[in-house]
């Protein structure tokens, strides 16, 4: 989704794609009720891109499961993030993005999120389960807000 343009899908399966969802440009993504599965990188939002990743299923991804970069601003809410040995979220690049109500788990060797490179995401009533290297990853600038989180059976 580019350039103003808009793209609503609920109860949608994404399936081993290079990318399976991706929003650049001032576009909007609308994803509610659908499972994103063994993609490279599941959702990326870039180059002010945004809307609303609701309630979805995000797991098994090679590289990331979510990238919000270039001023991207996608919020994430009540959605599943699991089982993946890469990050769930790399927040980088001027990169924003609101997650709320989340629940990651079972990224076992790596970082849950990194954020680097002025990235500012904000990370709001979410629920950590089981990080067996670090949690969470703050470097080269960023910064990032962390609320009223729930952190349980994570290493570091």
């Amino acid at each position: 989704v580019e350039s103003n343009g808009t793209f609503d899908c609920v109860h949608s399966e994404f399936r081993a794609n290079a990318i399976g969802a991706m929003v650049t440009m001032n576009g909007k993504l609308n994803i509610h009720h659908s499972t994103l599965r063994r993609n490279k990188v599941a959702i990326q939002s870039g180059l002010c891109g945004g809307g609303s990743v609701e309630s979805n299923v995000i797991m098994e991804s090679a590289t990331v499961q979510i990238c919000v970069h270039d001023r991207g601003r996608t919020h994430f809410v009540n959605n599943t993030i699991r089982d993946a040995e890469c990050p769930a979220v790399h927040v980088r690049n001027f990169g924003f993005g609101t997650f709320r109500g989340n629940t990651f788990s079972g990224h076992n060797k790596t970082h849950t999120v990194r954020v680097d490179t002025g990235g500012d995401p904000v990370f709001e009533e979410n629920s950590f389960d089981g990080s067996a290297v670090e949690l969470i990853m703050i470097e080269k600038h960023g910064i990032g807000t962390f609320l009223h989180n729930r952190l349980s059976s994570c290493q570091r």
